[in-house]
């Protein structure tokens, strides 16, 4: 199985893509107008914001109306020199008729007087060069930018349609995962599309290592467990060993915190809830980790 099967099964058009249902609707109203405003798209990893830049652009195309896609991934090219150079020669060269999207990814990784830059790029090129801007963190996008677009807060895939996604594609590639090896997955991505689909392409492939790997959802037990019985070392020591994305730990440590039902159950959640947003700002896990597990033994 060499295709990557995210890709392969990635939605073409409005009406394939699952999720953010509201959001979906209103864009592709505006799209069928034949023209769009300015996008700014923001919320975690694998939950389609990339899909939807590419689902406008294939109904743009479709209409006639978009004579070019510019994609460009910002952490790569973050400084001001690609704004003043690259993006900027790519919004003022316009077409005979239609215009032009510069698809910007990962644009919380600019630097701010990046940002700047591109703002006065945005004002000037409106006309006929549109930008869709996709970030995780929208606090990282300078307000002047946030303000000439039109926001849309991404949230994760509901459980019922990213397992009725995995389950498609399992039957589709004529696979036998079960269907709670398939919900188990979806749990363990936390609504993270593109990680579901990873990891079942793994299992597909017969990486029963990445399939077992899965069902170690004790772990966040004994964690969370630890933690209870008031041992400090043990719970960092576990965390530390984890090699998810450190808000998909959180997320794992909500879960147990909400299967147990503990008597101090919102203290665990007022500081899960400190952590995640330490996180979210770029602070380093393992500090953020221990700041944590101290404040709950």
């Amino acid at each position: 199985m060499s295709e990557v099967l995210f890709e392969k099964f990635r939605p073409q058009t409005f009406n394939e893509i699952i999720g953010n249902e509201d959001i979906i609707r209103e864009i592709k109203s505006t799209v069928e107008s034949g023209s769009i405003p300015h996008y700014l798209f923001y919320g975690r990893a694998g939950i389609g914001k990339t899909t939807v830049a590419h689902v406008i652009k294939n109904r743009l195309t479709e209409m006639g109306v978009l004579n070019d896609f510019h994609e460009i991934n910002a952490s790569d090219e973050r400084g001001i020199d690609t704004v003043r150079s690259k993006i900027k020669m790519l919004a003022k060269i316009g077409g005979s008729d239609g215009f032009k999207i510069i698809f910007l990814d990962e644009a919380d990784s600019m630097l701010e007087d990046s940002q700047e830059a591109l703002r006065t790029i945005m004002e000037k090129y409106s006309s006929n060069c549109k930008f869709i801007i996709s970030c995780n963190r929208i606090f990282k996008i300078i307000e002047p930018i946030q303000s000439r677009c039109v926001v849309y807060a991404f949230k994760p895939i509901e459980k019922e349609a990213g397992i009725n996604q995995l389950k498609m594609i399992n039957d589709k590639e004529n696979g036998d995962i079960d269907n709670n090896y398939l919900e188990a997955i979806f749990d363990k991505s936390g609504g993270d599309m593109r990680k579901c689909i990873n990891i079942l392409q793994s299992a597909l492939s017969g990486n029963c290592r990445k399939l077992s790997e899965v069902f170690e959802t004790d772990t966040y037990d004994r964690i969370i467990n630890s933690i209870v019985a008031g041992n400090l070392r043990q719970p960092l020591v576990d965390l530390n060993k984890l090699t998810e994305d450190p808000r998909d730990i959180v997320q794992g440590l909500y879960n147990s915190v909400f299967e147990k039902d503990l008597e101090n159950s919102k203290e665990f959640y007022i500081n899960l809830g400190e952590l995640d947003r330490a996180l979210s700002m770029g602070a380093i896990p393992k500090i953020q980790f221990a700041w944590f597990i101290s404040k709950m033994v």
